[in-house]
């Protein structure tokens, strides 16, 4: 099922690159690792409030039914994803409100590794 996880540990691979949704992982994730974002980040238009009492909702209930919290997203996502991969990034994502700051290290990362030449 996580064929890249599955590389690095029977050593067929030095490294790889791995989210935080993949289980049984102790290592460091992508997103430690260049300093963005964890799971998921948004651009406001206009009066965040909104968005901000959402995001607010969906942690509480996070913290109160990870379980039926998990049902829901898997429910309202565009693509088929593992129950257990939604799980593991609810309950490992340090939850924030905050402004991205300087990301131009990130962006600088991206266009020199993205492929694009």
């Amino acid at each position: 099922m996580y064929s890249v996880l599955n590389t690095l540990n029977n050593g067929s691979v030095q490294s790889a690159v791995l989210n935080l949704g993949v289980p049984e992982h102790k290592g460091e994730f992508l997103e430690d690792l260049i300093g963005a974002p964890g799971a998921c980040g948004a651009q406001i238009n206009g009066d965040p409030q909104y968005f901000i009492d959402v995001y607010k909702a969906g942690i509480k209930a996070a913290k109160k039914d990870l379980a039926s919290t998990v049902d829901y997203v898997a429910s309202k996502l565009p693509i088929r994803l593992p129950r257990e991969f939604i799980r593991n990034i609810l309950a490992r994502v340090e939850y924030g409100i905050y402004s991205p700051g300087n990301y131009r290290e990130f962006v600088e990362i991206v266009r020199r590794y993205g492929g694009k030449e």
